[in-house]
């Protein structure tokens, strides 16, 4: 008579595999391929049931390659380039500004800074990049809220101001 097999059965592809931690292990690495985590983000130990299951979760997760084509399209005129794409999710950006709280808009002011001094070479290029229309729109809404604002009535003599005045120009006289 064979004798079976113990322990948990492999879980088909795309199953989180049996037990209870191997099952969440699986399902983070669910969740980090889809947040864009690379796959050596793996937080468990080499080896380990749940290093295999986050592995096997980051895989069901990311999507396929895209396979390289054999023959290479000609340029179009008007086409795309990479730098395009680039100045596209700086103009997403640049276009949500106005419509942005002005907490929000100081607090991207404040990154954008911190980035532009401190950040990767590709942080501090984008940080320059979108710095100056940051700087304009914080500019231009505090230039808004002064020009709305009522203008300030003079201020008054107070009582103890008036009779100091009187008292020096009684002391003047005499």
């Amino acid at each position: 008579m064979a004798r079976m097999k113990t322990g948990p059965a492999k879980a088909p592809a795309g199953r989180p595999p049996a037990g209870r931690w191997a099952g969440v292990a699986f399902r983070t690495g669910e969740l980090a391929a889809l947040c864009g985590s690379p796959r050596t983000a793996n937080p468990h130990p080499a080896g380990s049931v749940p290093a295999r299951s986050w592995s096997e979760g980051w895989r069901a997760r990311t999507p396929p390659a895209p396979a390289a084509r054999a023959t290479t399209a000609p340029a179009r005129h008007g086409a795309e380039d990479d730098t395009k794409q680039e100045s596209d999710s700086d103009m997403n950006l640049l276009d949500k500004l106005p419509d942005m709280a002005d907490a929000a808009l100081d607090t991207l002011g404040a990154n954008a800074e911190r980035l532009a001094q401190s950040g990767t070479a590709k942080q501090r290029k984008e940080a320059q990049a979108v710095l100056p229309a940051i700087q304009a729109e914080i500019t231009a809404r505090r230039e808004r809220k002064a020009a709305a604002a009522p203008p300030r009535p003079a201020a008054r003599k107070t009582a103890v101001k008036k009779a100091a005045v009187k008292k020096a120009a009684a002391t003047k006289t005499a």
